[in-house]
């Protein structure tokens, strides 16, 4: 934990001057990044001399938003957990990379830390690679961590690209850490599994030809001309989640006609 946290320390110390930091930690599944993230968030807190709450950490793009809106200017912290989950196609890895570049512009404006928890950081887009993000925490087992600025990013998706191998370049700095017992540990576990909950509520209404009452609402907006854009600004979603219940109700639809 030394290197971590002369690495937040050396942030706070930026983000006095008046700049952001935007963080990625990837690994594969089960070594740790959730309990990393949570660690960095409490250390952080400690630094800033503020006390987070599970508001201030996501496990989805509404939250994320939230966690965004509600932190401190210079000193806030907004943490997007699994933020690459459920990407499994080329569309939607290209949606979730457009909008974390969308967000950036006001987390740059609010100074704040952001930590991107994602399975693997070539999801994000190129540009955003090379140019935004300013360290990469690679969790390569479980409680051991690499650590990648950002000269090395560039070097490393200059080389590794092709093969897309965090391992094309070395690491500045290896670092252990140790599992979370802290007070976010209950309210996140309370929170992961809401977000599995609602994701099987998800999967269970797309493969039920009856179109749910809110996705049944969306289409007789855009059936009167509304944009998604519009739809998602009444009903307080995001633009990508219209965009797929639209889907999914139009699947429905079509699936309908066939029974």
């Amino acid at each position: 934990m030394k290197q971590i946290r002369r690495l937040l320390r050396e942030a706070y110390f930026a983000h006095k001057d008046g700049h952001d930091t935007l963080w990625v930690i990837s690994g594969n599944e089960g070594m740790g990044k959730s309990n990393l993230m949570l660690i960095m968030v409490e250390e952080w807190g400690k630094l800033t001399n503020q006390k987070f709450t599970i508001e201030n950490v996501a496990l989805t793009p509404e939250q994320w938003i939230h966690a965004i809106d509600i932190a401190e200017p210079k000193i806030g912290i907004a943490p997007f957990d699994e933020a690459g989950d459920g990407l499994f196609s080329r569309d939607a890895i290209t949606s979730f990379s457009n909008d974390v570049a969308k967000m950036y512009t006001v987390i740059r404006a609010k100074g704040l830390l952001t930590i991107l928890v994602i399975p693997s950081f070539w999801y994000l887009d190129k540009f955003f690679r090379m140019h935004r993000t300013k360290g990469l925490f690679f969790v390569y087992s479980r409680g051991r961590v690499a650590f990648w600025n950002k000269q090395q990013i560039k070097n490393m998706i200059i080389k590794g690209e092709d093969r897309q191998d965090v391992w094309s370049v070395d690491a500045s700095i290896r670092d252990g850490f140790p599992a979370y017992h802290g007070d976010l540990l209950e309210d996140y576990e309370r929170l992961k599994t809401n977000k599995v909950r609602h994701t099987i509520e998800l999967m269970s209404e797309k493969y039920s030809n009856k179109p749910t009452e809110l996705q049944q609402k969306f289409a007789d907006k855009r059936s009167s001309g509304m944009m998604g854009k519009d739809i998602a600004k009444e009903f307080n979603c995001s633009p990508p989640y219209v965009s797929q219940q639209l889907k999914i109700y139009d699947e429905k639809i079509r699936l309908s006609k066939f029974s």
